[in-house]
């Protein structure tokens, strides 16, 4: 199961502020927090390093519960204690964790670049459950940027992958769309944007430049 607190942390950063307030206890140099399941066992959830960690005691026999961790291993009760430590692990993560959405490097460079060059912040616009989010001007508040984290069957990558989408003019746009490296816009116009997989086949350089194209085609007329 310590794939399960990798996929529910991620790389979030803990706000101590917020692990003292939803009650976890520093000792030590550990963020200790401990809870008492409807299954009857005993969790308790430690931050140490910027790394979780959680174990399940049973209070009677004074030792460890690992049942959960089985994954072939059936049954009622087990079943209402994995679901039980699923969702304590993820009110933790949600209510104390800096979760990022994005984690790729040339992601984040390139939400720096947009934040220093042009003021503006990512904004989610579909709930943080939606792996997708966007920039817009601020003088007219159209949209010059989409963020998401989607498959990268459709761009011939393996796993997730995440990409920008970015306004371009129909003439450049058909110079550039190539299947490999560019392509029309996804869940966009596919003649008035471009989308660009951030794996490193586009230059950092060169997506800038894209940027601030499409910065300039999102004022209009």
């Amino acid at each position: 199961m310590t794939d399960l607190i990798s996929e529910i942390f991620g790389d979030g950063k803990a706000e101590i502020d917020k692990l003292l307030d939803y009650g976890f206890k520093f000792r030590d140099g550990i963020y200790e927090y401990k809870k008492r399941l409807v299954s009857s066992l005993d969790m308790t959830v430690t931050v140490a390093d910027g790394r979780v960690y959680a174990v399940l005691t049973d209070p009677e026999l004074g030792e460890p519960y690992t049942l959960h961790l089985v994954p072939e291993a059936e049954g009622g009760f087990v079943g209402q204690v994995r679901a039980e430590y699923e969702e304590a692990l993820t009110e933790i993560a949600e209510k104390c964790f800096n979760l990022r959405v994005f984690k790729k490097n040339m992601t984040e460079k390139i939400v720096a670049y947009i934040k220093e060059k042009y003021g503006d912040e990512l904004e989610f616009l579909w709930g943080d459950d939606y792996e997708g989010a966007i920039w817009r001007r601020k003088d007219n508040c159209k949209w010059y940027g989409v963020l998401m984290s989607v498959e990268g069957e459709k761009f011939g990558r393996r796993g997730k992958v995440e990409i920008i989408d970015l306004k371009i003019s129909p003439e450049a746009l058909d110079g550039l769309v190539d299947g490999r490296k560019y392509f029309r816009g996804y869940h966009m116009n596919k003649k008035r944007w471009l989308t660009v997989v951030l794996d490193g086949s586009v230059a950092y350089e060169e997506i800038c430049g894209l940027i601030d194209e499409s910065y300039v085609l999102a004022l209009g007329k």
